[in-house]
């Protein structure tokens, strides 16, 4: 996966890096839940705010039959991906997924939590899911922030305020692309910039 982006990872000055180690700072280590349906751009929007292929496939390690804990050596934050929030699987998704809440949640150590969660809706689809709407639920009945992030974000067009409807308990709602974008408009071509990465990685550990 080719990520565009104008950011040198290995840059002291990358303005991501330096808002994600100052939203950790002074808290430990992070563990974010990321939930989504496949093709959302929930890999993409990971490597692009970690800056690297941490989401890449096989990259890591298994924590139930649908989910995997990914890392980053020498990073503060580790991310819970689900392989996809498959709306015929969710009821044993979402099963799985509170089992490992509460396990960690009862965990003597603090870095085992679950801090946050982000929930990744495609705008494109214009329509939030009841998969979607119930996952929120559950992640508020055990007291983990949810922030929405909005992908593939183009035209928001009162998306966002559907969104909020639908998803009154969710603690921030953002809209974002994580790749430049090139739309063919007559003879013209428009370049569509990244858009909300850094208020992302700002929110990240809200």
């Amino acid at each position: 996966m080719t990520i565009i982006s104008s950011h040198n990872s290995h840059n002291t000055n990358d303005p991501i890096d330096t808002a994600i180690k100052d939203a950790v700072k002074g808290v430990g280590k992070i563990n974010i839940l990321i939930a989504g349906k496949t093709g959302v751009g929930k890999s993409t929007l990971i490597n692009c705010i970690f800056r690297g292929e941490l989401a890449k496939t096989g990259s890591g390690r298994p924590v139930t039959q649908n989910s995997e804990e990914i890392t980053k050596a020498g990073h503060p934050i580790t991310i819970i991906d689900t392989k996809g929030l498959e709306i015929k699987d969710y009821e044993s998704i979402a099963s799985q997924l509170e089992e490992l809440i509460q396990e960690r949640s009862q965990h003597h150590d603090e870095n085992k939590h679950i801090h946050a969660a982000w929930l990744y809706i495609h705008e494109n689809g214009r329509r939030v899911e009841d998969a979607e709407i119930a996952l929120c639920q559950m992640l508020d009945k055990n007291k983990i922030p949810v922030v929405v992030a909005i992908t593939k974000a183009r035209s928001d067009k009162g998306f966002a305020t559907e969104v909020r409807k639908a998803l009154p308990t969710a603690a921030e709602i953002i809209s974002v692309r994580a790749l430049k974008e090139q739309i063919e408009d007559g003879d013209d071509i428009i370049t569509l910039k990244e858009k909300g990465i850094i208020n992302a990685a700002i929110k990240f550990t809200i």
